[in-house]
């Protein structure tokens, strides 16, 4: 399959906000650690080069708990609930980036090493939020919500092999690759379709993974609080 409309974001800025940074280490400002974290900081700046994939993609048919877009077959009663009546998904990709990933690889300190991937975390959602302000921007989505493959057993890893076919191969273009374990590497990388739909739908509020620095919502949350919490950005 040729994808004609995708979309490549391969300029994206990353700065580290390094009071987030410290936050995230547990770390205050008089901590020994402070002038390593920072200079690692910089270092993750120079190097790093987020990047992200999308395309608009057509629903063809609805089933009772699969939707087909572009002939590719993607199953979940999720889909069913959340999507309401809209028939257009937007499929995407983002990472970290091979360069930061391969920066971050040459530490042998445990601190080093953890650090750096803090920081590649960090670019992966510098590149989240790139491609879901282009999104909703670009294509004017109200109460705009995603779904991640395996992030919930209600859409389950397994679903990565469809959402992949959807780019037809183009995801080589930003470096990202889908392992045998349909895991993706560089591992600071995520899937997902972006859609909007009659209410916000996060998948934190259903998934059980209580100290995930990556969480939006608490678990269980409603729609409405959910929204006033993550401002429409859902992993």
């Amino acid at each position: 399959m040729i994808i004609t409309d995708a979309v490549i974001l391969d300029r994206i800025p990353f700065v580290v906000d390094d009071e987030a940074l410290l936050k995230r280490l547990r770390l205050t400002r008089d901590s020994e650690y402070v002038d390593r974290v920072l200079a690692l900081a910089r270092q993750a700046e120079a190097v790093a080069r987020p990047k992200a994939l999308f395309r608009p993609a057509y629903i063809e048919i609805k089933g009772e708990d699969y939707i087909v877009a572009e002939g590719i077959k993607l199953t979940s009663k999720l889909w069913i609930a959340n999507t309401g009546a809209t028939q257009r998904i937007f499929p995407y990709l983002v990472t970290c980036g091979q360069e930061i990933a391969h920066w971050a690889g040459g530490f042998n300190d445990v601190f080093d090493d953890y650090t750096a991937d803090v920081l590649q975390d960090m670019a992966r959602k510098a590149a989240l939020t790139a491609v879901i302000a282009r999104i909703d921007g670009e294509f004017r989505l109200e109460n705009a919500s995603s779904m991640n493959p395996g992030s919930l057993k209600e859409w389950p890893i397994q679903e990565q092999t469809p959402l992949f076919a959807l780019f037809g191969g183009q995801h080589r273009l930003i470096g990202v690759e889908l392992t045998d374990s349909l895991l993706m590497r560089p591992v600071k990388s995520v899937s997902g379709v972006r859609f909007a739909a009659t209410h916000t739908f996060v998948n934190c509020r259903l998934c059980p993974r209580q100290n995930c620095p990556s969480r939006l919502a608490p678990r269980g949350e409603t729609a409405g609080e959910a929204e006033r919490q993550d401002d429409g950005l859902a992993m």
